[in-house]
This record gives C-alpha cells, structure tokens and sequence, in this order.
C-alpha cells in the first residue's frame, strides 16, 4: 500500500520520479523500488524524506483511504491444495494479520 500511496502523491502533484529524487534528496532507483511493490523495506529516513518533499505528513503518507477499521477475532482459513500465492492473497484479502499453523502433525 505504500508503494501505492507515494506514485499517487507524486502523480496527484505531476512530479516525476526524478523530481521526487531530486526534492527529496534520494536515488530515482531507490523511488522506483519503493513504488514497485517488490520486497523492499525502506527506512524510516527515506519514507520521511519521501513524503517531507511534497509537504506530506507521515499520517497521511501512510493513511489507506475508505479501508474499514479491523475488528479484531479468530478466523479460520483453509490452506489444503492451494498454492502460496492464492493462499497469502486470501489472507490479505480477508485483512488477516497473524497466522498460526494449528496442525497436529
């Protein structure tokens, strides 16, 4: 969702990527990882500079937007004959956050 969230700000604003890098004082490969959505973790410093460069509060940064809150409880999700990939989606999905294997064996 971050990475959804910085290409929407950056675009809303009619920024480059390059603009962004420039403003915000990080590498344009480091702001396409960020928006790519792959498994990069950025730092605190980065994410704040990212969102410092177009006037953007770390809140509002990351506030997902007309997502209704968590309540919190149990869930039960099947897992058997399904690959990892629909598994997790499902999961996400579902906005499950903690899962524990429960098997006997």
């Amino acid at each position: 969702m971050l990475a959804q969230r910085v290409r929407a700000l950056r675009e809303d604003r009619g920024w480059t990527r390059e603009r962004l890098a420039k403003e915000s004082g990080s590498a344009v490969v480091t702001l396409r990882h960020l928006e790519s959505e792959g498994a990069i973790q950025p730092g605190f410093y980065t994410v704040d500079a990212v969102a410092k460069a177009p006037s953007v509060s770390l809140d509002d940064l990351f506030q997902v937007a007309q997502v209704p809150p968590v309540t919190p409880g149990l869930s039960s999700a099947r897992y058997e004959g399904r690959d990892i990939d629909s598994f997790v989606a499902s999961l996400v999905d579902s906005r499950i956050c903690v899962v524990a294997d429960v098997r006997l064996t």
